[in-house]
Formats: C-alpha cells, structure tokens, sequence
C-alpha cells in the first residue's frame, strides 16, 4: 500500500455494508474482551453531568451510538475521514452527532480541548510510518481537556494470531497466509505497527499511560475467528483491486493467502485479531 504522505486516506478495508457489518461485529468482540465500552478507570469521567466524548475512526458510529446510550448525560461525537457508513441522522441518538475529521490534519479550533474522554479504535490500518503515528497521538492531546482521558484500542503486531486449545499467544508465530498477505500489501499492517504505549508516553501531555491486554475467552473464539476472517479477505479483496494486472506475482500471492487461510479453516482452525488498549490522562489537573 502507499504511503500516506500527504495525509490522505489509505484505508484498506471495504466501506460498503459487509465493512459496516464488519465494524459491528468487531465492536461487539472488543467490548465483550475489554468488559464495557470504556475501561474502569474511565468510567467515573464518563459518568459526570455534561460529560464530552469524542470518537475517533468512529466508522459506522456504533461504539459512539452505544456509548450515547450507556451515558445519556454525556455530548457524543464521533469523527471518521470518511462519512460513507455514517447511518442516517435522524437515526442517531439525540446526544451523538458524526462529523468528517481528517486527524492528521490540524483539527478545527472548536474541537481543541473540547472533550474530557477521547476512544479510539483501530485507526491504525490508516496510519502509515512512525511519524503518522505521532501525529495522531499529539491530536487526542489536542482534543483533550487537561485531566481528559485517552483510551486506545488498536491492532497488536502479529496482528493474526492462530490458536489451538492452550490457548497460547505467541508472538512469534505469524501463519503462512498472514505473511502473505504482509507482502502483498508491502509491510502492510504489520510494518505500520508500533508498540503504542511507548509511543503515548514519548507525548509529554500524557501520564498515567497503561497497555491492557484483553484476555482470550474461548467461548467467543468461534466468533472471533469470523470477525478475523471477515478482516483478512476484505484486506485481500482490497488489494486485488488495486494491484496492477501487471503485479501478476502478488496477484498469485493474494490467490495464495486466501486459499491457505480456508485450509486452515477446514481444519477448524482458531484465530483472532489481536489487540491491546492503551489508556492515559492528559496532564494540566
């Protein structure tokens, strides 16, 4: 995939329905692993009267509309590059609005130090190289009030991890058909990922920075397992599209991954998408 040198959008995952039954699905396997919509130490914040939160990456909204819900006195807002899944308005809860916001971008005056909570989810497939990553983390200062809260759920590398019944991660077994799929993208997800807590606490604004990894619950693997698969082929129909007839060899490639992954699946393989949740709180209170 291209670098995203000029701030662009470089998503590489589908916008269509399926990739908005795709976010569905994956809200509700990342709050079911992490036990709510926020982590505890947030959730006093979250409570207050008047409470500000902005979304990031909110894609089809989904965790804003439910956090809209869970915490009706709260200001809602979620942010995306793109507002092709944002659902109707009017079908929006009435403390939750959805805006463009490119946040590589320098952010509108209104947003800066607006909001006491900031979530983010799985914005990293749209960052490309260290410096994106930076750039992003000094905009949630930006958008934060002093003593706001950031909570960061995004891929860890390996981001595809296989699973048998001891339910291991090990982070150095990468499948056959993951790596595949890493070079046809040219690094891909996997060389776009940096360990993000340490990132986070470069940022001098934040204190308090603290990596969570959600546990690996058996009874959700199955589903887990579709919501990964979903991911993957979605990826590998992305870049078939935008793969030159020409790059015939990552063509094959791409033909290659998809066909290991459903043997591996055959064989009632287990996989999931891993991911870690950072959380910090802007200095200032």
């Amino acid at each position: 995939m291209s670098e995203n040198k000029d701030h662009g959008d470089i998503y590489i995952l589908a916008r269509d329905h399926d990739g908005s039954t795709r976010l569905t699905a994956q809200h509700f396997l990342m709050t079911t692993r992490i036990g709510g919509l926020l982590m505890p130490q947030l959730e006093p914040t979250a409570q207050k009267p008047g409470v500000k939160i902005a979304d990031i990456a909110t894609g089809n909204g989904i965790w804003g509309a439910y956090a809209a819900v869970a915490y009706p006195e709260a200001q809602v807002i979620g942010l995306d590059i793109s507002d092709q899944q944002f659902p109707p308005a009017w079908t929006w809860p009435k403390n939750l609005s959805l805006d463009i916001c490119n946040i590589l971008r320098p952010l509108p005056q209104k947003l800066v130090g607006y909001f006491d909570i900031v979530n983010v989810r799985l914005l990293a497939p749209g960052l490309s190289g260290r410096k994106d990553f930076m750039t992003a983390i000094e905009r949630f200062s930006d958008l934060l009030k002093p003593g706001g809260y950031l909570q960061w759920r995004d891929i860890h590398f390996p981001a595809w991890q296989t699973l048998d019944e001891s339910l291991v991660i090990d982070d150095k077994r990468f499948s056959r058909f993951a790596q595949l799929l890493d070079e046809v993208l040219e690094g891909g997800i996997s060389n776009r990922m940096f360990e993000l807590g340490d990132l986070v606490t470069e940022n001098p604004t934040f204190t308090e920075v603290s990596t969570h990894e959600p546990p690996i619950l058996p009874w959700l693997l199955e589903y887990e397992t579709s919501g990964a698969v979903k991911t993957f082929s979605e990826m590998l129909a992305t870049a078939r599209m935008t793969l030159a007839r020409s790059e015939r060899r990552k063509l094959a490639l791409a033909d290659e991954a998809q066909r290991q992954m459903d043997e591996y699946l055959r064989r009632q393989g287990l996989m999931v998408l891993k991911t870690k949740v950072i959380t910090a709180k802007k200095a200032g209170v």
